[in-house]
């Protein structure tokens, strides 16, 4: 084997072992449960940003704002049933607390969205809206991750 092969070879075997010690890393704990988190998140934004830009086309940009809290009620009931059935342990309070609690969170964060959407209309005008948008929905992942983990759902 000559010696740019086993050089290759070599990066190859690194890269795989940093490869294996990254995914055993991030398919564990709270690093597995992030992740799934970011998934029904991603899953729920493209559904919430769908119908925000379907209304929007269909009605015209006056009403941004109300199109943008129902788009958000919309995505989160979904995020609900994801959260429960794939991302959180069940079990902290019943079912119907559980959905108050929930509901409880999702509300600070449409407040959070809403401000925020609202001050990306302000300085970007409603010609941007999507940005705005995707600048909201970054910032209150954070909020719902750590607010539903020790808030509503068990750890």
């Amino acid at each position: 084997m000559n010696k740019s092969k086993s050089w290759k070879l070599f990066k190859m075997e690194k890269i795989l072992k940093l490869g294996t010690e990254l995914y055993q890393k991030f398919t564990t704990g709270v690093y597995r449960q992030f992740f799934k988190f970011a998934m029904a998140g991603a899953i729920c934004a493209v559904l919430e940003m769908s119908i925000l830009v379907t209304l929007s086309n269909i009605y015209g940009k006056d009403n941004l704002l109300y199109f943008n809290a129902l788009a958000y009620i919309v995505a989160v009931v979904l995020n609900y049933l994801i959260s429960r059935a794939w991302v959180f342990e069940r079990g902290k309070y019943n079912t119907k607390v559980e959905f108050l609690a929930f509901c409880a969170v999702a509300t600070v964060g449409l407040g959070l969205n809403q401000l925020i959407f609202y001050w990306g209309l302000q300085v970007l005008t409603n010609d941007f809206y999507l940005l705005a948008k995707i600048i909201a929905i970054g910032t209150v992942v954070i909020w719902n991750f750590f607010a539903k983990k020790y808030l509503v759902f068990k750890g």
